[in-house]
């Protein structure tokens, strides 16, 4: 080998060395970059996780609040039920009592009427007795029909009241139920972790 082709021949070596020594950098700093890469995403795993167990956490203690301040508001709204029907018991044994007491009145007058005309002295005094009985009967028998009649129109019209403020009730409550469910979801959509974010910071 001569001295020109040696040297070609050492140039050629020294420029692959050169090559491969930078390959040899590049490789190391790929490694490295890659670990440091791994290392922080290991690390934001791990931040995710601790992030998420404390919002599960979070979580069960908000529904456990939620259920125990429904049990208490259940049994506020138990208690006020059964307070409103009592009342509502005693107003409807007072009104059964004072119908009782009219329908007792109206026959007491019946027979006191009766008993007023009783024992005429004679026939004439007997006759006049009679029809001022029998004219008093069929007054109050009229009065009687029309106050039932009133009365069946009363509780007509009391019963579509009723009706009707039942379904505004329950109308009032299911819209009530939706908007609850309609804030809770966008309460839950405002603080939900966004993706794209979490994945930029690593």
């Amino acid at each position: 080998m001569n001295g020109g082709h040696t040297t070609r021949w050492l140039s050629t070596q020294i420029r692959q060395m050169a090559e491969d020594n930078q390959q040899l950098i590049y490789l190391k700093n790929k490694v490295v970059k890659e670990q440091r890469h791994s290392e922080q995403l290991e690390k934001y795993c791990g931040i995710v996780a601790e992030k998420l167990r404390k919002t599960i956490e979070e979580n069960r203690i908000v529904r456990q609040r939620t259920q125990m301040h429904h049990e208490q508001n259940k049994e506020e709204l138990d208690f006020q039920e059964q307070f409103f029907k009592e009342q509502l018991q005693t107003i409807r044994d007072q009104r059964e009592a004072k119908e009782e007491d009219f329908e007792k009145l109206q026959q007491d007058k019946r027979q006191q009427v009766k008993e007023l005309n009783a024992n005429p002295s004679n026939t004439e005094e007997y006759r006049s007795r009679v029809e001022k009985v029998e004219e008093f009967i069929e007054l109050q028998d009229k009065e009687m029909e029309e106050y039932v009649a009133e009365r069946d129109n009363l509780i007509e019209e009391h019963g579509e009241k009723m009706t009707a403020m039942k379904r505004r009730h329950l109308e009032e409550e299911l819209e009530m139920e939706k908007e609850y469910d309609a804030r809770l979801a966008s309460l839950m959509k405002k603080y939900t972790p966004n993706q794209a974010e979490g994945s930029a910071n690593v």
